[in-house]
């Protein structure tokens, strides 16, 4: 290369350092765009794995077997009965008390007794008396046979004396003095015997009266010692006694509950009392940890009363037969009432059943079919409580997810992985 080439080479390079390097302006809105739909690609790939793949969780089933299905109402109360009080009647100091509170007691058994060794004292006067007038009564009658035998005995020889003097005056044998003797004899007699008649009569009345008034006595004095005692008028429970042994009676009493008027009385929730009926079943539990009582429902109240908590409840009367010695009056309890009772019904649990969000009267299950698709199935519910739903619509052996709000975004027709909820 010449010189003068050279020359000419060095000057271009030297006005193209001089001049400013120009460049074309970089455009954003591919990038925004490849990232669009980079992210489109990668959400359609995630969508389809979701439609095509099992769910990543497992889901709980449970298996359709026919079954009883109860629906119950809980209530809670007390042990009620017919109390009765009694007492003495005649105050007195307390000497014997046969009973506390919780006996059993039956009829007619002492239960407490004052001092009575007066009362038994005039008892034992009266009947003395009584005895006494009776055997008077007796000896009287005794004494008038007697006396009445001797008359009459008299009057007939008195009176065949009369008649055998009058025939002889008639054919001029006896005179006339003896004849009137013969007749005053049996005048005399005749009389004896209406007064012996007369002074019995008064004598038997009035030994009749006097023992009418002893008997009474006897019976007052026999009352008088029965109050000094107290006895159970029925078969029974003591729930109080209001003496003690060697003091006085007072205004003291013994209330005790009858048999056979036992009673339990549970308040029921106003807004489930409506399935509450006469007749129904019901298992009584004491709350102090006991044996359950099988028993029926006799009444449902009318009206609502109101707790101290403010809620509504009903009173519900439930009889047990035969009541047993356990359930005491005053005794707290709590009582299960089944409302409704469904032999061989298909039964699910009820987290199982899904309520339509536009029709809440529309209820569907999830049922996984054998091929471990899920598919949705609307079912009619014919009941339920708070733990099961019993519905028709499956058929036994079918398996129903336990709970579908869990397991996300069902839909019918995927694929899932299903494992049997423990019982």
């Amino acid at each position: 290369m010449s010189a003068r080439e050279l020359h000419d080479l060095d000057q271009a390079s030297a006005l193209r350092a001089d001049r400013p390097m120009q460049s074309r302006p970089f455009n954003w809105r591919w990038v925004y765009a490849g990232v669009i739909v980079a992210c489109l690609g990668v959400t359609g790939v995630v969508i389809d794995m979701k439609l095509r793949s099992p769910l990543p969780q497992v889901l709980l089933v449970t298996r359709v077997v026919p079954s009883t299905f109860q629906r119950q109402v809980k209530g809670s109360g007390a042990v009620e009965g017919d109390r009765l009080v009694t007492g003495f009647r005649t105050p007195g100091v307390v000497r014997q008390l046969n009973v506390k509170e919780g006996d059993h007691v039956h009829r007619h058994q002492l239960l407490a007794q004052t001092d009575d060794l007066l009362q038994r004292q005039a008892l034992m006067a009266a009947q003395f008396s009584a005895q006494t007038l009776r055997s008077s009564l007796v000896e009287q009658a005794r004494l008038h046979d007697i006396t009445l035998t001797r008359l009459s005995l008299q009057l007939a020889q008195a009176r065949h004396d009369a008649a055998g003097a009058s025939a002889v005056y008639a054919v001029g044998g006896l005179s006339a003095q003896d004849l009137g003797k013969a007749q005053q004899t049996l005048r005399g007699l005749e009389l004896d015997v209406q007064r012996e008649m007369a002074d019995n009569s008064d004598q038997q009345s009035s030994l009749r009266q006097q023992l009418a008034q002893a008997q009474e006595n006897v019976v007052q004095a026999t009352r008088n010692l029965q109050d000094t005692r107290i006895y159970a008028p029925v078969d029974g429970t003591v729930s109080r006694v209001g003496y003690n042994v060697r003091q006085d009676s007072g205004a003291g009493s013994i209330e005790l509950y009858a048999d056979r008027t036992g009673r339990v009385r549970v308040d029921v929730p106003e807004a489930v009392v409506a399935q509450v009926k006469p007749g129904q079943a019901v298992q009584v539990n004491l709350l102090a940890d006991g044996p359950a009582f099988s028993g029926r429902v006799s009444r449902v109240a009318s009206v609502a009363s109101a707790t101290q908590g403010g809620n509504a409840v009903v009173p519900v009367t439930i009889r047990i037969s035969p009541w047993p010695a356990a359930l005491k009056p005053g005794l707290s309890t709590d009582a299960t009432i089944t409302t409704l009772t469904l032999p061989h019904a298909t039964v699910v649990p009820i987290e199982s059943v899904v309520q339509d969000e536009q029709d809440p009267g529309v209820v569907r299950v999830w049922v996984v079919d054998a091929d471990r698709t899920v598919h949705r199935r609307t079912v009619t519910m014919l009941a339920r409580n708070t733990i099961n739903a019993a519905v028709s619509g499956l058929k036994s052996g079918e398996l129903v997810v336990r709970s579908p709000g869990d397991a996300g975004a069902l839909r019918d027709g995927i694929t899932v992985t299903a494992q049997l909820a423990p019982k």
